[in-house]
């Protein structure tokens, strides 16, 4: 019966092991996806402050022409 129990402990201890280690992962993938949302919004913020610095420079150039 010893061995049994023996059995069924190793068992939860690989299994613990198990669940902490897809813990981990499942941490690190959260990470790099909030990551590449930063990137996507990024460009975008960038894009609008460049097209904002530039919107009074286009319109001096359409009052010129």
């Amino acid at each position: 019966m010893s061995g049994g129990l023996e059995k069924a402990l190793f068992n939860l201890k690989f299994t613990a092991k198990q669940l902490n280690r897809q813990a981990i992962k499942a941490g690190k993938d959260e990470n790099s996806e909030k990551a590449k949302i930063k990137k996507v919004r990024n460009p975008l913020a960038a894009g609008s402050r460049i097209t904002s610095a530039l919107a009074p420079l286009n319109y001096t150039e359409r009052a010129i022409i």
